[in-house]
């Protein structure tokens, strides 16, 4: 008989979607492997809005599919959920296997409903701790389990979960070029890990499943588009092999000092370049900022780079509001300085995200974090409450050159559901947003 399995995604919605593409990656990857797909029968609750969650009602639903192992995916929007949900599930049957993964699964370490942890990549890891649990008759296995990054960079071939049917249709679909970061900002909790690809049937198949299923949107991710030269011929080659129109809302991070030309062409020609897509993480243009995230900006190359692709591109900026060493003066400096470029500028409040250098060195710079849900900076050494405030506001009423998804940002399809944005009221908005 084969054993139930349930993944319980609590999300941070995304164009009013509740579906997760993280559970369906790890699902399609299960599903692949001929042993667990002889003993697994596997449900993914998808719906389940963090900001309006009834946990009771979840729990029936978990409940209802008499299940022998629950997953979650950790966040730090929902890791407390996590911890109530798995302590009530606990009480009802305590022989019920729990499974914890996810960015923010360490924060689950001392929590006693939480069977297994596991750290890194969650696909692999998963499958091989399943395993030793469904073959475990005298020997347990190990509660935290770690992916194994002795491997290197690898080429991901597993099935598509949109192909695969695992990931209901929509209106978009979010997919993953590659996976993985080269940086160790330290404002960050998960760079530095090794890169992986998707292969091209991989790509190819969830691109064609969008063309035949009428989708609108495709929202692709991925962290650094030109670390190795080969990706972007990569995924020429598959835009060709496709021979479909579809809308693109595409996001990758580009680095600016290693442009180059032709790749740029390129990005222009798989209409990777539109609406802001291609973006440059500068975070900050203050050297001393910089020196502590262990980053820098060079303001000769960036407009070179600017001046260099100009007719085929228009890159959005990011910013981080509340960094260490930052000051309010300096920020709107560079606000300044950036809305007389050809480029977007997207600014997002810092988030402490646990187990970060910042996030550990919270004292050193008097940060205070929202303590309710997503732990946001409030204040700090270097901005008061009010000076954050007066931040945000003058980026809403001063740049004209906003990107679309910024925290602060009207048209961001969560503005309203984030309680900071009631810092800047709506009437500051003006009708200047450029995409």
């Amino acid at each position: 008989m084969k054993k139930r399995v349930v993944f319980v995604p609590i999300t941070e919605p995304l164009n009013n979607d509740n579906n997760s593409v993280a559970a369906g990656y790890i699902v399609s990857y299960l599903q692949s492997d001929e042993f667990l797909f002889n003993k697994l029968d596997i449900k993914i609750i998808n719906g389940v809005d963090r900001l309006k969650i009834n946990i009771d009602d979840v729990i029936c639903d978990i409940m209802n599919y008499k299940p022998d192992i629950i997953c979650f995916s950790a966040y730090i929007w929902n890791y407390n959920l996590i911890k109530k949900i798995a302590r009530k599930i606990k009480e009802i049957k305590g022989r019920i296997i729990t499974i914890a993964g996810g960015p923010s699964a360490n924060l689950l370490f001392n929590e006693d409903s939480i069977d297994f942890i596991i750290l890194g990549y969650g696909e692999e890891t998963l499958a091989n701790l399943l395993k030793q649990i469904l073959g475990s008759e005298r020997f347990w296995p190990d509660r935290i389990a770690v992916y194994d990054r002795s491997r290197g960079r690898r080429i991901l071939s597993f099935p598509s979960p949109y192909k695969m049917g695992i990931i209901p249709n929509k209106r978009h679909i979010i997919l993953q070029i590659s996976r993985g970061c080269k940086n160790r900002c330290k404002y960050c909790n998960w760079g530095n890990i090794d890169n992986r690809i998707f292969s091209i049937k991989h790509i190819y198949d969830s691109l064609i499943w969008a063309a035949d299923n009428g989708i609108r949107d495709i929202i692709w991710v991925d962290s650094y588009l030109n670390d190795d030269r080969n990706k972007i011929k990569y995924l020429l080659k598959i835009f060709k092999r496709l021979r479909r129109s579809i809308p693109f809302t595409q996001f990758g991070f580009y680095d600016y000092k290693k442009f180059n030309i032709d790749e740029i062409k390129m990005l222009k020609d798989m209409n990777f370049t539109v609406n802001g897509g291609l973006g440059i993480g500068l975070q900050s243009l203050n050297p001393k900022v910089l020196r502590y995230l262990g980053r820098d900006f060079s303001e000769y190359e960036f407009l070179k780079f600017l001046e260099k692709t100009e007719k085929y591109i228009k890159p959005t900026v990011i910013l981080i509001l509340g960094l260490p060493y930052d000051d309010p003066d300096n920020f709107i400096n560079n606000l300044n300085f950036l809305s007389k470029l050809p480029v977007y500028i997207s600014v997002y409040l810092l988030v402490c995200l646990p187990d970060s250098i910042i996030w550990k060195e919270q004292e050193k710079h008097n940060i205070i974090v929202d303590n309710k849900g997503i732990p946001y900076i409030v204040s700090s050494k270097y901005f008061s409450h009010s000076s954050l405030v007066e931040c945000a506001r003058y980026y809403v009423t001063n740049i004209n050159n906003k990107s679309g998804d910024a925290d602060f940002d009207i048209k961001n399809p969560n503005f309203y559901r984030y309680e900071y944005n009631l810092w800047v009221p709506q009437k500051y908005y003006k009708n200047n947003l450029s995409i």
